[in-house]
């Protein structure tokens, strides 16, 4: 913790000098308009990013992001927990935690590309996440019979995280758009995702058991497919 926080504090005092540092900006002959201050051929002011708060579609991109983030940091936060009470070492279970982080590496190389020259992700959002319910079930059910398969089945659910991504960029049809709409779904969606982590320890320490918690994460992933197959459907905001 002490070598990140070094780190961090590191990059806020070079972050602090380079936005005290004067800009320095090439001379211009008179009428000659300045790229930045709008559209560098006509010198017409660039229009106003408009707010996506009144967007159907774009509520339903946040929810989709938010849901399989607050699923991420769920499972990251409390599954070597869970799998140590499941009989599964202290050493096992950290490996296996870091198994789920190496699986999105892949996927997030393969899967994107592919789903980006269809028209729709829907099928493939709702594939990966078929993968989560089943790891979520046998997690929740018999967390005894084979941890390393139900986790595995988790970590290639989490790797959907790619395609939120994909879809926030799909879903607009301009930069400033894009901009917005990533704005709003990161957001709001790491917003309600925060929420995840406590309320599932909540629920564990409310019923002493760890069903209720596997309970309602199978409901937020259940809404991050519903969501998400709204969210891959070929249309803009």
């Amino acid at each position: 913790l002490g070598s990140w926080a070094v780190l961090a504090v590191t990059a806020l005092v070079v972050w602090t000098v380079a936005a005290r540092a004067p800009v320095l900006r090439r001379a211009r002959p008179p009428g000659v308009p300045d790229p930045d201050d709008g559209d560098p051929v006509s010198g017409a002011a660039e229009a106003p990013r408009r707010s996506l708060l009144r967007s159907p579609l774009a509520w339903v991109v946040t929810v989709f992001f938010g849901s399989q983030a607050c699923l991420a940091y769920i499972v990251m936060g409390w599954l070597p927990q869970v799998l140590m009470d499941a009989g599964v070492s202290r050493t096992q279970a950290g490996l296996m935690v870091g198994l789920i982080s190496l699986l999105g590496i892949p996927v997030s190389l393969v899967v994107p590309a592919l789903a980006a020259r269809q028209g729709s992700q829907s099928g493939w959002i709702a594939g990966l996440g078929a993968f989560g319910v089943v790891g979520v079930l046998g997690l929740m059910t018999v967390p005894e019979y084979s941890p390393l398969l139900w986790s595995v089945l988790v970590g290639v659910g989490m790797s959907v995280f790619s395609l939120a991504l994909t879809t926030i960029a799909l879903r607009a049809r301009t930069g400033a758009d894009t901009a917005s709409l990533s704005g709003m779904a990161q957001g709001f969606g790491y917003l309600l995702a925060a929420v995840g982590p406590f309320l599932f320890g909540l629920l564990h320490d409310v019923t002493g058991d760890w069903t209720v918690p596997f309970a309602m994460l199978l409901g937020v992933l259940l809404v991050q497919i519903g969501f998400g197959w709204l969210a891959g459907r070929p249309r803009y905001v």
